[in-house]
Parts: C-alpha cells; sequence; structure tokens
C-alpha cells in the first residue's frame, strides 16, 4: 500500500482530464493481420530490422556484424487460435486437450522481457510497433558500409 501527502496532491481541472479513448490504439482498427503486415514491413526495414513473415506471426530480428540475421527474434507478433492444456493423469499418462484462446494475439519481447496478449488484433499490434521502435537496432558498421559501395564496385576483403 502506498500513502500520499494530500497537500502535494493537485486536482486536475475537469477540462483537460484524460479518458480511456485517448488511448485506445485505433491506428490499425479494422485491418486484418496481412494489412498490418503490408502496412509496417518497410517501415520496420528502414528502422534497421530483419522482418521474417509467417502465415500467423511476425518476427523481427537484428543482424551480427558480418551481415547475418540472429535466429531468435527480437520483437515477435503472433497469432494462435487454440490453447493446449497439459494434464498428468494419477496412472503417470499425460493427457492434452486444446480448447478456443479468449486471447490468441500475442506481442512482446524476449529482450526486455516485456510481452502480453489481446483479444484483438489493433492493440496488439500497436505494443509490437511500439517494442519495435524502442528495440531498434542501431545502424552499424557494415550497414554504413554497404550503404556506402551501393553502385560501386565492391570493397576488397582483407585477406
Amino acid at each position: 500500500m502506498k500513502s500520499y501527502r494530500l497537500e502535494k496532491l493537485e486536482l486536475m481541472p475537469l477540462s483537460s482530464a484524460l479518458t480511456y479513448e485517448a488511448f485506445k490504439p485505433r491506428q490499425f482498427e479494422g485491418h486484418t493481420f496481412p494489412d498490418v503486415v503490408a502496412a509496417v514491413r518497410g517501415h520496420l526495414q528502414g528502422l534497421g530490422w530483419v522482418v521474417a513473415v509467417s502465415k500467423s506471426e511476425v518476427k523481427v530480428m537484428r543482424r551480427f556484424k558480418n551481415g547475418k540475421r540472429m535466429k531468435t527474434p527480437d520483437v515477435t507478433l503472433r497469432f494462435s487460435a487454440f490453447v493446449i492444456d497439459l494434464f498428468a493423469e494419477p496412472d503417470g499418462t499425460l493427457r492434452e486437450e486444446s480448447r478456443p484462446s479468449a486471447r490468441p494475439w500475442y506481442a512482446g519481447s524476449q529482450k526486455n522481457k516485456r510481452f502480453s496478449t489481446f483479444s484483438t488484433l489493433p492493440p496488439a499490434a500497436s505494443l509490437f510497433m511500439e517494442l519495435c521502435r524502442e528495440l531498434a537496432p542501431p545502424r552499424t558498421w557494415t550497414e554504413n558500409r554497404l550503404q556506402c559501395t551501393r553502385g560501386r564496385a565492391r570493397p576488397r576483403s582483407r585477406a
């Protein structure tokens, strides 16, 4: 429990009060998963991410110094329609049951341990984009070198 000193608190005028409607993620309202992916893919690549898209998942990864992409995603947006529950029977056998998921959308990052599940796509896509902006990789020496050599002969490798 937290206590506050009343003389330090200040009341906000009703005209400038923030409402829940101001924080609702409306950017992706009415869009489907392929629409969201198509809309944000170029922006993510511009931030320096490597974007991997599958039927129900978008993952963004960084690159190593040599230019190869990392295998572990930094940020993920995923749809999973079913939840699988695993039960241990008294005789030692395992039984699994699948059921429809109440919150099928997952957005999160393993890097900063921030993730959440959602019942609809718009808030999940908003969190995904927020995490992508926060964790965007810095421009590396390799990217700068590749950008500078476009249109010219490739630089010689050191042997």
